[in-house]
């Protein structure tokens, strides 16, 4: 029996960086893009009907903070993984996301290529079998 993918949102105000992922994650047959958004009023519904195990989220979309974003959505699942993709890679921006409930901070100039690999690690981890990713 196959193991199921890892379902994966990607919340970020650049269609850029969501194209991008989605199409890097497009063959993978362990990481699922279940859904994508920019804009931070729909994530919360996203986030209930597709039940993503990883959640990808911007720290600054707009007038949105993904940090605050990433907090509301570990009080409603403490057992989502949340990942933050950001340009502002600071000392103080990644003690916040994680004080948040990130568990994992990536500088979208230079880790994009880590971040991929690190999603698709916690993929093979689930499709071993792993109970937590």
């Amino acid at each position: 029996m196959e193991a199921a993918a890892v379902k994966l949102l990607l919340v970020d105000d650049s269609d850029i960086v969501r194209t991008s992922l989605r199409n890097m994650f497009k063959d993978s047959p362990l990481v699922h893009v279940v859904g994508d958004t920019g804009e931070p009023a729909d994530v919360q519904r996203l986030f209930d009907s597709l039940e993503p195990d990883i959640v990808v989220l911007d720290v600054h979309m707009g007038k949105a903070n993904g940090i605050d974003i990433a907090q509301e959505l570990r009080r409603r699942n403490p057992n989502v993984q949340i990942a933050i993709l950001t340009n502002y890679f600071d000392p103080m921006t990644i003690q916040r996301c994680k004080a948040a409930g990130a568990e994992y901070v990536f500088d979208k100039s230079t880790e994009f290529d880590l971040f991929v690999q690190f999603v698709e690690l916690l993929a093979e981890r689930h499709s071993a079998g792993s109970t937590s990713l």
